[in-house]
């Protein structure tokens, strides 16, 4: 997620949860004139499929003083973008789209949503013509539809707005979370309610490589899973908003970071999970190599979800407590899916591990502690 400099006007937000507000350069906001809005598209990413493909047909944007939606005209949309190809600092534009100057207290993405087959030239990562809007690829190279309730109708609603100031720049990096907006259905179909966030600073970042055995002199491992992650002590809560991929080739990955203490987890396919405790400061690169050990076993976690309200989800966590990652003992998350009523099965390197499942405020956590392949069963009450 690269910040930018725009000649003389310099500013960025990468999203995280609500769009905070944003103004830089130019003279006093509130005024008559106009400023400008620069739009990019990047992505905090899952390690589960080859590919996840999403279509935004639009923007619009709600000023303070006005009633009606705005469409931003000027972006380059509809575009169809492969989520996981925006990691590491990959960013795709969207355009820059020209604004009365002022606040502006809202945002809705429109993603295309329709049952018509897609139109146009564009091949995915297989050499197929786009099958649909938005889907995935899985690694059988399967593509599977993804559903977006109310994706071409209220749109991807962004709240708390952002300023245009007269003849500045402002910089909005949409960053759409593709490990927490993929649903798995019971029915072994996916949906996809977005989930977008922002970052404060562009200039705050952690990087390294991810390597097997030896941090330094072992062989790249491309496609781990990175995740700077905050364990809630008070609140029993992992906070995992920040993730990426590995580079196939070299094993590096980049994460741009709030400052604050971190356990920077890395979770890969055959190799036993690593993590570092990492103080990420202002306007420093913190070097964070990992070097991670062969599995030696796997445990396999199913069971059935039920008792969600229709269209409900549910988060499924699987958590190793009182890890040394570096600093005092702590809790980290290792797996994660969301689901549907219905089965879920997840499979985890050989170890100890808690289950936590939420849904909104309910929290349901199986009794007992796992160390084998084991059913568990979930159940949330209205």
């Amino acid at each position: 997620m690269f910040k930018q400099i725009k000649g003389l006007y310099y500013c960025g937000v990468i999203l995280l949860m609500t769009l905070p507000f944003v103004s830089c350069g130019g003279g006093g906001g509130g005024g008559a004139g106009t400023g400008f809005l620069d739009l990019k598209l990047t992505d905090a990413t899952t390690d589960e499929y080859q590919a996840v493909y999403v279509t935004i047909n639009e923007v619009r944007v709600k000023p303070e003083d006005h009633e009606g939606w705005e469409v931003l005209e000027e972006l380059n949309l509809p575009q169809t973008f492969n989520l996981l190809e925006l990691v590491n600092g990959v960013m795709a534009d969207l355009g820059i789209a020209e604004l009365e100057t002022g606040h502006y207290n809202q945002m809705r993405l429109i993603i295309e949503d329709s049952d018509a087959e897609p139109v146009g030239p564009e091949e995915n990562i297989l050499g197929h013509t786009h099958p649909y809007y938005n889907y995935l690829i899985d690694a059988a190279d399967n593509e599977i539809p993804l559903k977006v309730p109310s994706g071409g109708n209220t749109g991807i609603k962004l709240v708390s707005g952002f300023d245009i100031e007269n003849s500045g720049f402002t910089e909005l990096d949409l960053d759409f979370e593709a490990h927490k907006s993929i649903v798995s259905k019971g029915n072994g179909g996916f949906s996809l309610k977005p989930t977008i966030k922002v970052l404060e600073t562009l200039e705050n970042s952690i990087s390294g490589t991810v390597k097997k055995g030896d941090p330094i002199e072992g062989d790249p491992i491309g496609g781990a899973f990175v995740s700077a992650q905050i364990y809630d002590a008070d609140n029993d809560e992992v906070i995992s908003d920040y993730t990426t991929l590995s580079i196939i080739d070299t094993g590096e990955y980049k994460l741009y970071l709030p400052p604050d203490t971190y356990n920077v987890v890395v979770t890969m396919t055959g190799y036993l999970p690593a993590c570092q405790e990492v103080d990420a400061n202002y306007y420093t690169n913190e070097i964070v190599d990992f070097g991670l050990v062969v599995e030696e076993g796997t445990v396999e976690i199913y069971g059935v979800v039920s008792g969600l309200a229709e269209d409900a989800d549910a988060t499924l966590s699987i958590r190793q407590v009182g890890v040394d990652c570096g600093g005092a003992e702590t809790t980290i998350e290792v797996a994660s899916d969301i689901v549907t009523n219905g089965e879920y099965r997840i499979t985890v390197p050989a170890g100890t591990y808690q289950l936590v499942a939420t849904a909104g405020d309910v929290r349901v956590e199986p009794e007992g502690i796992i160390n084998a392949n084991v059913e568990k069963n979930i159940v949330f009450t209205q």
